[in-house]
């Protein structure tokens, strides 16, 4: 797991690195702090996941996933309320942290190809 957040991680960088050479340092400044955001959250995720899977208990996992997405909610909504922060290019990077995601997973080998 560690590689899949090492390599998101790079491209956020990337994609924060093209966003800047573009557009203003404040529509950055947003985009970074959306993309930085949901790779923490993803951390958070993927590690209590991991601990979630291995006490197989479904309502502790519902109510950390209900927790956690408030948690989220919460400050979103604060981040969104700090001079600088442009809404559109928080966004915009929230949905190029999905992007992301995506290429991230697609660049994963299947498991018949690991047995192969």
């Amino acid at each position: 797991m560690k590689h899949i957040l090492l390599f998101s991680l790079a491209l956020i960088a990337i994609q924060s690195a093209l966003v800047w050479f573009l557009r203003t340092p404040e529509d950055t400044l947003s985009f970074a702090v959306a993309q930085g955001v949901m790779w923490v959250n993803l951390g958070l995720l993927t590690l209590l996941w991991g601990r979630l899977l291995v006490k197989k208990k479904v309502a502790l996992a519902s109510i950390l996933i209900v927790i956690k997405t408030l948690f989220l909610l919460a400050l979103v909504g604060f981040i969104l309320k700090q001079p600088g922060i442009k809404p559109s290019w928080f966004f915009i990077g929230i949905g190029g942290f999905f992007a992301t995601v995506v290429v991230v997973t697609l660049g994963l080998p299947r498991k018949n190809e690991e047995n192969t």
